[in-house]
């Protein structure tokens, strides 16, 4: 008997985690990844951040279950230093943000 209910509980915690993997998934992004780009590269222009000597390394989207989601781009400097990159979250609802990194 407990071998059948073990059984069960395993079956059930595996099927939730499947699910919770593929509610992640479902969300697709609102904005395009060039609508965020574009969004992105006005900030950085508003703010004047300094980005000559840097490139983009990576834009992924990361969907927020009930939170808003948003596109992640980090900017990094050809050579290594000390505060090289740079990240600005671009959010599905508009709002554009810039933080800085090593």
């Amino acid at each position: 008997m407990s071998k059948r209910v073990l059984s069960v509980v395993l079956i059930l915690l595996w099927f939730t985690g499947v699910l919770a993997a593929n509610a992640s998934q479902i969300e697709a992004p609102t904005i395009s990844i060039q609508q965020a780009l574009d969004m992105a590269n006005r900030h950085v222009t508003a703010e004047k951040l300094e980005v000559s000597e840097m490139y983009i390394a990576k834009a992924e989207w990361n969907p927020r279950s009930g939170l808003v989601s948003f596109w992640r781009i980090e900017w990094r400097t050809r050579k290594p230093v000390k505060g090289g990159h740079i990240f600005v979250k671009v959010y599905a609802d508009g709002k554009v943000e810039h933080a800085f990194g090593e």
